[in-house]
């Protein structure tokens, strides 16, 4: 096992935890059974926090992405090196 596979496992590893990270971060996109029943959160929340939350969820699932495909080309690296 050379240095560069222990630098791109440690890499891989970072950037899984990071993906959980930001995955558990950001907001669902639905409300759940509660909206079936009428109720919403959505609705006691003014227009300025709607587009508050939307564009940061926008930035972490960019951020997701972006992590992702990181990911995946260390992860072919890593199995081109091996």
């Amino acid at each position: 096992m050379n240095i560069a596979q222990i630098i791109l496992g440690a890499v891989s590893i970072v950037l899984s935890v990071v993906i959980i990270a930001v995955i558990m971060i950001q907001q669902g996109k639905n409300d759940g059974l509660g909206a079936m029943a009428g109720g919403s959160s959505q609705d006691a929340r003014s227009f300025y926090n709607k587009n508050k939350n939307h564009s940061r969820d926008a930035i972490l699932s960019k951020v997701t992405i972006v992590c992702a495909i990181i990911l995946a080309g260390v992860v072919v690296a890593m199995n081109l090196i091996g």
